[in-house]
Protein backbone atom coordinates (compact mmCIF):
# COMPACT_ATOMS: atom_id res chain seq x y z
CA UNK A 1 0.00 0.00 0.00
CA UNK A 2 1.79 3.28 -0.98
CA UNK A 3 2.09 5.84 1.68
CA UNK A 4 1.96 9.12 -1.35
CA UNK A 5 -1.27 10.45 -0.26
CA UNK A 6 -0.10 10.74 3.47
CA UNK A 7 3.66 12.84 1.79
CA UNK A 8 1.38 15.01 0.31
CA UNK A 9 -1.51 15.82 2.99
CA UNK A 10 2.06 16.46 4.86
CA UNK A 11 3.68 18.87 1.72
CA UNK A 12 0.24 20.69 2.29
CA UNK A 13 0.12 21.35 5.65
CA UNK A 14 1.16 25.46 6.25
CA UNK A 15 4.26 25.70 7.61
CA UNK A 16 3.36 26.91 11.08
CA UNK A 17 1.84 23.43 11.60
CA UNK A 18 5.23 21.73 10.86
CA UNK A 19 7.43 20.42 12.99
CA UNK A 20 10.28 22.69 12.43
CA UNK A 21 7.01 25.72 11.92
CA UNK A 22 5.88 24.76 15.92
CA UNK A 23 9.98 24.40 17.29
CA UNK A 24 10.32 27.94 15.46
CA UNK A 25 6.95 29.43 17.03
CA UNK A 26 8.28 28.46 20.55
CA UNK A 27 11.50 30.05 20.17
CA UNK A 28 10.38 33.44 19.42
CA UNK A 29 7.10 33.10 22.04
CA UNK A 30 10.57 31.90 24.67
CA UNK A 31 12.55 34.55 23.60
CA UNK A 32 10.08 37.62 24.00
CA UNK A 33 8.99 36.27 27.31
CA UNK A 34 12.64 36.34 28.11
CA UNK A 35 12.82 40.01 27.12
CA UNK A 36 9.61 40.92 28.93
CA UNK A 37 11.24 39.81 32.31
CA UNK A 38 14.26 41.49 31.91
CA UNK A 39 12.26 44.59 30.88
CA UNK A 40 10.69 44.15 34.32
CA UNK A 41 13.50 43.63 36.84
CA UNK A 42 15.49 46.52 35.41
CA UNK A 43 18.04 44.57 33.33
CA UNK A 44 16.91 46.63 30.42
CA UNK A 45 15.47 50.12 32.08
CA UNK A 46 16.31 51.43 35.66
CA UNK A 47 18.25 50.63 38.63
CA UNK A 48 19.75 47.07 37.84
CA UNK A 49 21.57 47.71 34.66
CA UNK A 50 24.00 49.23 36.94
CA UNK A 51 24.98 45.73 37.19
CA UNK A 52 25.76 45.59 33.66
CA UNK A 53 28.00 48.94 33.73
CA UNK A 54 29.66 49.12 37.06
CA UNK A 55 32.45 46.38 35.88
CA UNK A 56 33.21 47.89 32.61
CA UNK A 57 32.70 51.63 33.28
CA UNK A 58 35.37 51.00 36.79
CA UNK A 59 37.93 49.65 33.86
CA UNK A 60 37.78 52.93 32.27
CA UNK A 61 40.88 54.99 32.61
CA UNK A 62 39.74 58.88 32.89
CA UNK A 63 40.91 59.64 29.45
CA UNK A 64 38.32 56.93 27.97
CA UNK A 65 35.82 58.84 29.93
CA UNK A 66 36.97 62.19 28.31
CA UNK A 67 36.51 60.65 24.63
CA UNK A 68 32.16 60.71 24.00
CA UNK A 69 30.76 64.19 24.01
CA UNK A 70 29.90 66.18 26.76
CA UNK A 71 25.54 66.89 28.38
CA UNK A 72 24.60 70.01 29.65
CA UNK A 73 22.92 68.86 32.66
CA UNK A 74 24.24 71.24 35.28
CA UNK A 75 21.51 73.30 37.44
CA UNK A 76 21.45 76.50 39.43
CA UNK A 77 17.95 74.75 41.32
CA UNK A 78 19.04 71.36 42.35
CA UNK A 79 20.91 71.06 45.81
CA UNK A 80 24.61 71.44 45.44
CA UNK A 81 27.82 71.03 47.76
CA UNK A 82 31.22 71.89 47.22
CA UNK A 83 32.66 75.40 45.75
CA UNK A 84 30.62 78.08 44.14
CA UNK A 85 32.84 78.87 41.26
CA UNK A 86 34.33 75.59 40.63
CA UNK A 87 36.58 74.00 38.33
CA UNK A 88 35.76 70.66 38.37
CA UNK A 89 31.56 70.20 38.66
CA UNK A 90 30.14 66.56 38.99
CA UNK A 91 26.28 66.00 37.98
CA UNK A 92 24.90 62.56 39.98
CA UNK A 93 21.79 61.53 38.78
CA UNK A 94 20.39 58.76 41.68
CA UNK A 95 17.25 56.37 42.89
CA UNK A 96 16.26 56.66 46.37
CA UNK A 97 16.00 52.93 46.16
CA UNK A 98 19.05 51.80 44.78
CA UNK A 99 21.81 50.61 46.60
CA UNK A 100 24.76 51.53 44.08
CA UNK A 101 23.55 54.88 45.08
CA UNK A 102 23.61 54.45 48.59
CA UNK A 103 27.30 52.81 48.01
CA UNK A 104 28.35 56.22 46.73
CA UNK A 105 26.60 58.72 48.53
CA UNK A 106 28.82 59.24 51.16
CA UNK A 107 32.47 58.77 49.25
CA UNK A 108 31.94 61.18 47.08
CA UNK A 109 31.00 64.11 49.08
CA UNK A 110 34.18 63.02 51.30
CA UNK A 111 36.10 63.31 48.25
CA UNK A 112 34.47 66.68 47.23
CA UNK A 113 35.70 68.23 50.70
CA UNK A 114 39.14 67.15 49.97
CA UNK A 115 39.60 69.11 47.09
CA UNK A 116 38.66 72.51 49.20
CA UNK A 117 36.06 74.33 46.37
CA UNK A 118 37.81 73.39 43.32
CA UNK A 119 34.64 70.44 42.80
CA UNK A 120 31.32 70.80 43.36
CA UNK A 121 28.53 68.30 43.39
CA UNK A 122 25.15 68.73 42.20
CA UNK A 123 22.33 65.95 42.70
CA UNK A 124 19.69 65.31 40.74
CA UNK A 125 16.51 62.68 40.70
CA UNK A 126 16.18 60.17 38.55
CA UNK A 127 12.98 58.09 39.45
CA UNK A 128 11.19 56.06 36.94
CA UNK A 129 7.54 56.03 36.72
CA UNK A 130 7.45 52.43 38.05
CA UNK A 131 8.66 53.15 41.42
CA UNK A 132 6.32 55.80 42.83
CA UNK A 133 7.74 55.11 46.53
CA UNK A 134 11.45 56.51 45.25
CA UNK A 135 9.41 59.38 43.79
CA UNK A 136 7.90 60.39 47.43
CA UNK A 137 11.06 59.63 48.79
CA UNK A 138 12.99 62.28 46.57
CA UNK A 139 10.15 64.60 47.08
CA UNK A 140 10.80 64.57 50.57
CA UNK A 141 14.50 65.39 50.41
CA UNK A 142 13.51 68.43 48.05
CA UNK A 143 10.69 69.71 50.42
CA UNK A 144 13.81 69.49 53.41
CA UNK A 145 16.02 71.29 51.04
CA UNK A 146 13.57 74.34 51.28
CA UNK A 147 14.99 74.80 55.18
CA UNK A 148 18.38 73.74 54.11
CA UNK A 149 18.55 70.31 55.64
CA UNK A 150 18.79 68.40 52.33
CA UNK A 151 21.85 66.68 52.99
CA UNK A 152 20.66 65.37 56.57
CA UNK A 153 17.88 64.02 54.70
CA UNK A 154 19.53 62.49 51.95
CA UNK A 155 21.89 60.42 54.11
CA UNK A 156 18.92 59.23 56.66
CA UNK A 157 16.73 58.28 53.44
CA UNK A 158 19.69 56.21 52.21
CA UNK A 159 19.53 54.35 55.27
CA UNK A 160 16.36 54.00 55.54
CA UNK A 161 14.55 54.17 52.16
CA UNK A 162 13.23 50.77 52.29
CA UNK A 163 11.04 50.93 55.40
CA UNK A 164 9.55 54.40 55.33
CA UNK A 165 5.83 55.52 55.05
CA UNK A 166 4.48 58.82 54.76
CA UNK A 167 4.35 58.78 59.01
CA UNK A 168 8.42 57.96 59.44
CA UNK A 169 8.88 60.21 57.21
CA UNK A 170 7.34 63.12 58.95
CA UNK A 171 9.00 61.64 61.93
CA UNK A 172 12.17 61.47 60.44
CA UNK A 173 11.67 65.28 59.33
CA UNK A 174 11.16 66.02 62.92
CA UNK A 175 14.61 64.02 64.60
CA UNK A 176 16.82 66.27 62.06
CA UNK A 177 14.75 69.40 63.00
CA UNK A 178 12.82 70.10 59.92
CA UNK A 179 9.70 72.73 60.76
CA UNK A 180 7.21 69.99 60.82
CA UNK A 181 4.32 71.89 59.98
CA UNK A 182 6.09 73.61 56.34
CA UNK A 183 7.40 70.28 56.01
CA UNK A 184 4.06 68.50 55.61
CA UNK A 185 2.58 71.29 53.82
CA UNK A 186 5.25 70.72 51.34
CA UNK A 187 5.36 67.50 50.98
CA UNK A 188 1.74 66.88 50.93
CA UNK A 189 0.73 68.97 48.11
CA UNK A 190 3.34 67.35 45.82
CA UNK A 191 5.16 71.04 45.41
CA UNK A 192 8.37 69.31 43.93
CA UNK A 193 6.59 66.94 41.79
CA UNK A 194 7.30 67.91 38.73
CA UNK A 195 11.07 68.70 39.44
CA UNK A 196 11.60 65.49 40.22
CA UNK A 197 10.14 64.70 36.79
CA UNK A 198 12.24 67.13 35.40
CA UNK A 199 15.52 65.75 36.26
CA UNK A 200 14.45 62.54 35.00
CA UNK A 201 13.21 63.38 31.61
CA UNK A 202 16.74 65.64 31.93
CA UNK A 203 18.45 62.17 32.39
CA UNK A 204 16.78 60.44 29.87
CA UNK A 205 17.57 62.71 27.04
CA UNK A 206 21.46 62.53 28.50
CA UNK A 207 20.73 58.57 27.64
CA UNK A 208 20.78 57.68 31.44
CA UNK A 209 20.37 53.50 31.45
CA UNK A 210 20.32 53.10 35.26
CA UNK A 211 21.70 55.29 37.98
CA UNK A 212 24.07 55.63 39.55
CA UNK A 213 25.22 57.99 36.07
CA UNK A 214 27.39 60.80 36.80
CA UNK A 215 28.74 63.64 34.57
CA UNK A 216 32.13 65.45 35.39
CA UNK A 217 32.10 68.70 33.55
CA UNK A 218 29.28 66.87 31.12
CA UNK A 219 30.82 63.93 30.34
CA UNK A 220 28.84 61.16 31.53
CA UNK A 221 30.19 58.19 33.51
CA UNK A 222 27.80 55.35 34.28
CA UNK A 223 27.80 53.07 37.66
CA UNK A 224 28.84 52.71 41.21
CA UNK A 225 32.11 54.23 41.00
CA UNK A 226 35.01 53.58 43.39
CA UNK A 227 36.89 56.53 45.45
CA UNK A 228 39.71 55.72 42.95
CA UNK A 229 37.53 56.03 39.95
CA UNK A 230 36.72 59.82 41.11
CA UNK A 231 39.87 60.73 42.37
CA UNK A 232 41.37 59.89 39.18
CA UNK A 233 38.91 61.47 36.92
CA UNK A 234 39.11 64.38 38.92
CA UNK A 235 42.73 65.00 39.30
CA UNK A 236 42.58 64.30 35.30
CA UNK A 237 40.23 68.00 35.45
CA UNK A 238 42.51 69.23 37.53
CA UNK A 239 46.16 69.57 36.28
CA UNK A 240 48.69 70.81 38.71
CA UNK A 241 46.37 70.40 41.64
CA UNK A 242 46.10 66.73 41.83
CA UNK A 243 45.77 64.65 44.73
CA UNK A 244 47.65 61.67 45.66
CA UNK A 245 45.03 58.67 46.76
CA UNK A 246 46.80 58.24 50.04
CA UNK A 247 46.01 61.89 50.78
CA UNK A 248 42.61 61.59 50.01
CA UNK A 249 42.38 58.36 51.76
CA UNK A 250 43.69 60.09 55.03
CA UNK A 251 41.73 62.78 54.79
CA UNK A 252 38.30 61.58 54.41
CA UNK A 253 39.65 58.37 56.67
CA UNK A 254 38.34 55.59 54.69
CA UNK A 255 40.03 53.07 52.15
CA UNK A 256 40.63 53.72 48.22
CA UNK A 257 39.26 50.71 46.84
Amino acid sequence: MSDRPAENQSRSLPWFARWWGILAIAFVIIFILSAVYLVCQGLVFGKSVSELTNQAQANLTAEEIFLGSPYSVETADDPAVGGTSSLVTIVEFCDWHSSYCQETAKTIRDIVSVYNGSVKLIFRDFVTDSDERAGRLAEAAQCANEQGKFWIMHDRLFLQSELLNDEQIYKLAGDIGLDQNNFKSCYESRRYQKEVQADTQAGLAAGIRGVPTFFFNGYKAEGALTAQNFVDIINYLLPGQELESDTVNTEINGEIN
